[in-house]
């Protein structure tokens, strides 16, 4: 059994404490889940502030049996841009990876893979809020519907060996990460990497690049996982 963070998909969520794909223009995703049927509008993960959204990866956002990835650009006509693709998140652990290239305000290629093959490629854009605040990182739940509040989209599922880079990585890239994190011991790439949360114990970034200053606390995941 692949040790994980668990979420109940009633209240429980974690917690990043750093802005990880909100103003970059290229990105990766990636992350290892165990998800049942779902529920409308269950967040995997999502980023913004206690009053909304500007991003966030969801189930049967558009209805059921999809994958709906959403990001809000200020300088956007309708501010919103959605891709929405099939959702093959079932029959125990698979591994999900997103990447974003050349993101701009309507512009930028996404590429789905499932299981460290390229299932879809979709166009989106860079996520850009309306002003510099740092954003939230939510995990296992998010807001829905302009909700103000990030508990309104409860996911039920399992997750473990999540992973930010500041670059979108290649098909290639992909394949190998899947490949080392589906063997023993678990390892990971460096180039690019920002932030790692194996989601098993300490909720504490394992990449080696916390991005604040060393005089403050160091990033953790933290919020309400049901275990």
């Amino acid at each position: 059994m692949r040790p994980a963070a668990s979420f109940d998909g009633v209240s429980s969520y974690g917690i990043v404490n750093q802005t990880l794909i909100t103003r970059q223009t290229n990105w990766t995703w990636a992350a290892w889940l165990y998800s049942p049927p779902a529920n409308p509008f269950e967040d995997i993960y999502a980023e913004g502030l206690q009053g909304g959204a500007c991003f966030n990866i969801d189930l049967n956002g558009s209805g059921p049996g999809t994958l709906q990835i959403a990001a809000w650009n200020v300088g956007s006509p309708g501010n919103w841009k959605g891709a929405f693709v099939p959702n093959i998140l079932t029959n125990g652990w698979n591994h999900l990876a997103l990447t974003l290239a050349n993101g701009g305000v309507g512009t930028g290629t996404l590429s789905v893979f499932f299981n460290g093959v390229i299932t879809n490629t979709a166009v989106l854009q860079s996520v850009v809020p309306q002003d510099t605040s740092p954003r939230l990182g939510v995990v296992g739940n998010g807001w829905w519907r302009g909700s103000a509040s990030y508990t309104m989209a409860p996911w039920k599922g399992s997750m473990s060996n999540l992973r930010f880079y500041n670059r979108a990585l290649s098909s290639n890239d992909v394949a190998q990460l899947y490949a080392i994190e589906s063997a023993p011991p678990p390892s990971f790439q460096t180039n690019g990497l920002l932030a790692y949360y194996p989601l098993t114990t300490d909720g504490k970034d394992q990449s080696g690049h916390d991005l604040r200053p060393s005089s403050e606390q160091r990033s953790v995941l933290h919020g309400r996982p049901c275990r």
